[in-house]
């Protein structure tokens, strides 16, 4: 699966594997694959905050 994760400098992708598609392994890879530490992600669903 791939993510689309928006970020501060644009929109980012990251692969996660199908085996392990929960909060806890995306912020781990955001974190391996985007240097961005757990602690300073936002996780959301929601468009609106996205674009806000």
């Amino acid at each position: 699966m791939i993510a689309s994760i928006r970020s501060r400098d644009g929109l980012e992708r990251v692969t996660v594997p199908a085996n392990s598609a929960n909060v806890g392994s995306l912020e781990t890879l955001i974190q391996a694959q985007l240097a961005v530490p757990v602690p300073a992600q936002k996780l959301c669903r929601d468009r609106n905050l996205l674009i806000a």
